[in-house]
């Protein structure tokens, strides 16, 4: 039905809003005056002379009305001159009356119109529009007709395809649009409205919803799937939600992210919010493919990793939905997040694209997701590797920590040494079959074609030899790594000694200067596991005996190998005298500088390991024999007495019996554990000291002896505190493993820190330690009881009342609320009293404290009520004037609260109480609610 637009008769725009203004004062009654007019009483307001030309309905009558006054203002402002372009005809008084006129247009006329459960609260939007200092209408929803509705709906949109002054204060950024969103989702799909009519209103609602930015659409959307609203209608609000991810615009998995971490309202990240909001982006619409959906998802999640972490939160949350998503549907991640991280490092890509993929690894790899971090490193490494190596080279320092920072984290969490030595082994690596790195055109580096590879010339060696020995400083403290590194490098330059022919130069000299260096810088650390040193200089002193053998069976010098006369002169750092090249027996000359350097490195493992494994002095004792024929048998007393002595060491040290190897294996792979998760804690990358953390809690959770309960504790008590969310959420992890395993020793300390109020102890360092009590009670169950139970409501309970001595927070009075509704939903019967002393507390902060800064703690009372509720297991627990109170208490909040969500919280505990009451006393289902 169109709306009838009455000629204005040449009135002003002044008396226009002066008729509305007379209208509205009688319509409009304030809370002062006891009575509430009906329809047919606001009718008689309007003036007969329009009455008298209208018969319809009294509803219908006032609409038209309402309508005609806005359209005659419209019309009276655009034909009113303005002083300047832009300037506005309406003033301050006029505008009140304008807002005025059309919120008694949406709450007197278009809500009447709507299905019951359509649209906020009746009273939430009377709220909105006076301040609440109106009386409700005396009308009901439902008591309209679609064609009303139809009327409201097109006079408003055409008000605003209009514009001018009236049209831009109700177009579709103003206040109004969730009313006119309802009606169009009225008019759209309830089942009683025609097809035909169902398909105009369709495209209306759904060229309403385009016209929101994603944030504006979720909070409409949420506003309206409440718990009242009808199948038919949260159905398409369902599913108009589950495609915001989806939008065309991008901004959809930001927005959605956004608003489930409370982020535009300042809420503290927490980890179920970030699980929450991945289980949302991971979550399939019922219309769309796996394959279109994550085409859609994914380059989202990887545009949200190149914002700035320093302002937002969202790349590691966004990193945190791809572990997420690797971990569900790892083919998805390879396909749409992994393959496009790499792309740039494996072909030709300008300096922009190259940068964003490093940037892109560094914030992916924060996620203590390993399995996540070899997907994405390992298969870039050599890349990476030449990319460091380049930086270094053209002193790009920047793109040269990046790099070394990737490389390092796959090292230390899991490469290992297998990666050092494969990239050791590469030292000469220059590029791709197909590409080469180069300058950038910002100053950086960028990856372009080229036909042929580049060789790496003598010229270049030393530079490439530090950048490697730089990579090598980030691992130095890693335990064992220098060990298998220093036997790779030995065995790597042996093995290119004997295929000396075929060996690559460059390479070997590269080498070479690797293994010196490594010794000089990184002996000590290098010699810390000695069992394989010890097998290879086995090996070398069974070749040199072979040799002096052979010579004399031969009667003739032994031929050196290349690898042990070149390993003697790496040690000794001279070069072999040209003399004694042209001299017969030159060979075993060179071999005595490897066995002596053989026999130096046992000598060092001796004296700086006294912790040798059984093992590990077994094997030593496999090189006496060499040893013995050296010392008797080799002529120069400066190799036979070190021989002698060394041989003597080590048959002091061959008495370990089994039984200590068998106790000193056992308890040394816990203590290395424990000392690695120790030592990765230092570690100044976040990925790293995060598979610290992991390690510890490995050990915790099986209740390792090695582990230090309090010096753990303690740790991660100080880790809860650490301001990078992703430290501090695995904190939490790790305290709640050690109260699950250690008891209530550690149980008591967490609630000290949780009730500490001090500099020490920040809100936000006592809410995360509330995390860990929440994960702590979950983990409990049935096992909640006694001191537990009594030392956990002792502290909450005192917490969430701190409002007049100690004056708490009030984020932290909810969180304690809430931890104590979840200990008494979890087990009830072991809380015992306490859910008595819960209900009493919650029940007297709803009645005390009715600010509006108290309305956060107001809305954890009454999730606690519920709590108690839902974990008690007869209403009959309870003693009656416990329910009595609690029935008139609810019930004066659920009337009169100021916030919504309280309201609606309060009228779900209603419900819960009527049906455990109904059960228990078997009350009839038209019997009132809570009657008692």
């Amino acid at each position: 039905m169109a709306m009838a637009v009455e000629d204005n008769d040449g009135r002003s725009l002044s008396e226009w809003i002066a008729e509305a203004s007379a209208f509205l004062n009688e319509a409009v009654k304030p809370l002062k005056e006891t009575q509430t007019l009906s329809t047919s009483q606001i009718r008689s307001l309007v003036p007969s002379s329009y009455t008298a030309r209208h018969t319809d309905s009294d509803l219908h009558t006032i609409t038209l009305y309402a309508l005609r006054l806005l359209s005659n203002i419209q019309v009276a402002s655009k034909a009113t001159p303005v002083p300047s372009p832009g300037a506005m005809t309406l003033g301050m008084r006029d505008l009140t009356i304008l807002y005025k006129l059309f919120d008694f247009l949406i709450i007197y006329c278009l809500y009447p119109c709507l299905t019951i459960g359509v649209g906020v609260s009746l009273r939430k939007r009377l709220n909105h529009a006076f301040g609440g200092k109106q009386h409700a209408p005396a009308i009901e929803k439902g008591e309209g007709k679609p064609d009303i509705l139809e009327a409201i709906l097109t006079g408003i949109l055409n008000l605003q395809k209009e514009g001018g002054d009236v049209g831009t204060l109700i177009g579709v950024r103003s206040k109004y649009m969730l009313d006119v969103l309802a009606g169009c989702g009225e008019l759209a799909f309830n089942p009683a409205v025609s097809e035909t009519e169902k398909a105009q209103w369709t495209a209306k609602f759904n060229e309403m919803l385009e016209s929101l930015d994603a944030q504006a659409l979720i909070t409409m959307l949420t506003s309206l799937l409440h718990t009242q609203c009808p199948t038919w209608f949260r159905t398409v609000l369902a599913e108009k939600l589950s495609m915001v991810s989806v939008r065309p615009r991008g901004d959809g998995v930001q927005s959605v992210v956004s608003f489930v971490l409370g982020l535009r309202t300042g809420e503290d990240v927490s980890l179920e919010k970030v699980t929450r909001a991945a289980k949302l982006i991971c979550a399939i619409p019922k219309t769309m493919s796996g394959d279109d959906y994550y085409g859609i998802v994914c380059p989202q999640l990887l545009g949200m990793l190149d914002l700035p972490g320093d302002k937002t939160p969202m790349p590691r949350v966004s990193a945190q939905i791809i572990a997420q998503l690797n971990s569900t549907v790892p083919e998805v991640a390879r396909r749409y997040i992994i393959q496009p991280v790499h792309q740039p490092l494996l072909a030709p890509a300008s300096e922009e694209s190259l940068r964003k993929s490093i940037s892109r690894l560094t914030v992916l790899v924060v996620n203590p997701d390993f399995v996540l971090t070899e997907k994405l490193i390992r298969p870039v490494l050599l890349p990476l590797w030449g990319l460091l190596l380049y930086a270094y080279k053209t002193n790009r320092s920047t793109w040269q920590e990046q790099a070394q920072s990737l490389i390092l984290v796959h090292v230390k969490t899991t490469g290992g040494a297998k990666a050092i030595v494969r990239l050791l082994q590469n030292i000469t690596y220059v590029s791709g079959p197909t590409w080469e790195f180069g300058p950038g055109s910002e100053g950086g580096i960028n990856i372009r074609p080229a036909t042929i590879q580049r060789e790496v010339g003598m010229d270049e060696i030393d530079g490439r030899v530090e950048a490697a020995l730089d990579l090598l400083k980030g691992v130095e403290t890693v335990e064992g790594l220098m060990s298998e590194v220093l036997l790779a490098l030995l065995r790597l330059w042996l093995s290119a000694g004997e295929e000396s022919g075929s060996s690559d130069p460059v390479a070997m000299v590269a080498t070479l200067r690797l293994l010196q260096e490594t010794l000089d810088r990184f002996g000590e650390s290098a010699l810390k596991k000695p069992r394989q040193i010890i097998e290879l200089v086995k090996g070398v002193l069974d070749e040199f005996v072979e040799k002096i053998k052979a010579s004399r069976r031969q009667s003739s010098p032994a031929t050196a190998a290349p690898g042990l006369a070149g390993l003697g002169s790496i040690v000794q750092g001279q070069d072999s005298d040209d003399e004694d090249e042209d001299k017969e027996g030159d060979g075993q000359e060179g071999d005595s500088d490897t066995v002596g350097l053989a026999i130096s490195l046992l000598t060092a493992i001796l004296g700086e390991s006294e912790d040798l494994s059984a093992e590990e002095v077994r094997l030593l004792g496999t090189t006496k024999s060499s040893l013995d024929f050296i010392s008797r048998n080799y002529p120069n007393p400066l190799l036979a007495a070190p021989a002698l002595n060394l041989k003597t060491l080590i048959a002091a040290r061959t008495s370990v019996s089994d039984d200590v190897e068998s106790t000193l294996t056992t308890e040394k792979t816990s203590v290395e554990k424990y000392a690695e998760g120790l030592q990765l804690l230092q570690d100044p990358l976040v990925p790293v000291r995060a598979h610290g953390m992991q390690i510890l809690r490995d050990l915790v959770d099986v209740a390792d002896p090695v582990v230090d309960v309090n010096a753990v504790l303690s740790m991660f008590t100080n880790l809860v505190r650490d301001e990078d969310s992703f430290i501090y959420l695995n904190a939490i992890k790790g305290l709640s493993a050690l109260t699950y395993r250690y008891g209530i020793e550690i149980t008591r300390h967490l609630l000290q820190a949780y009730a500490e109020s001090s500099e020490k102890w920040t809100v936000d360092a006592r809410l995360r330690v509330g995390e860990a009590l929440l994960r702590t009670i979950q983990g409990l169950g049935a096992a909640l009881v006694g001191d537990a139970a009594t030392d956990i409501a002792r502290v909450l309970l005192d917490v969430s009342a701190r409002r007049k001595e100690i004056v708490e927070d009030v984020r932290l009075r909810a969180s304690a609320l809430s931890i104590l509704g979840m200990a008494v939903e979890t087990n009830a019967t072991g809380m015992g009293q306490w859910c008595a002393r819960a209900i009493e507390g919650a029940l007297a902060i709803l009645q005390l404290e009715r600010n509006e800064d108290a309305v956060t703690v107001r809305r954890a009372s009454v999730v606690l009520i519920a709590g108690v509720l839902k974990g008690i297991a007869a209403v009959a627990e309870f003693p009656a004037e416990h329910l009595k109170d609690m029935q008139r208490i609810i019930t004066y909040v659920e009337a009169t609260d100021s916030d919504e969500l309280v309201r609606v919280q309060a009228r779900g505990v209603l419900n819960i109480l009527h049906d455990m009451i109904s059960g228990e006393f078997r009350l009839e289902e038209s019997a009132s609610v809570l009657r008692i």
